[in-house]
């Protein structure tokens, strides 16, 4: 199952208020999340009709009305405890391979949740042999 499996499933049970951010092939993150495919689609042909102005293009694709903050190298800026912080009860969720576990933040992100009792989850989690 591919990436985009995983997040039709954690969209289809989002809010529109919710975040979402996702790696730098956020295409399917993006209509998951329910942007509109016409100017999706002008952004990956680099139109000025697209969500981005055709600025971001296939690699940085983002939608903020709906809630999709971009498609990043570098994932999970903090949106979670910027919510946490205006005293939302809005849902960040970030879409990542396996390339991103073995980052520090991503630790350091599954700790804070952990002592703030938040839940977190990783669909790239390794499976027991």
């Amino acid at each position: 199952m591919g990436e985009e499996a995983v997040a039709t499933g954690v969209c289809a049970c989002l809010e529109k208020t919710d975040y979402i951010e996702s790696t730098h092939r956020g295409h399917g993150h993006t209509i998951a999340k329910g942007a509109d495919l016409k100017p999706m689609m002008a952004e990956l042909y680099g139109k000025a009709t697209g969500c981005c102005r055709g600025k971001g293009g296939s690699q940085h694709i983002a939608d903020f009305s709906i809630g999709m903050l971009g498609a990043n190298g570098i994932v999970g800026g903090g949106f979670g405890l910027a919510a946490r912080l205006q005293g939302s009860d809005a849902v960040a969720v970030v879409f990542f391979g396996d390339g991103a576990c073995n980052r520090g933040t991503f630790h350091e992100s599954a700790n804070m949740a952990a002592a703030w009792a938040r839940s977190t989850w990783s669909s790239a989690a390794p499976t027991a042999s």
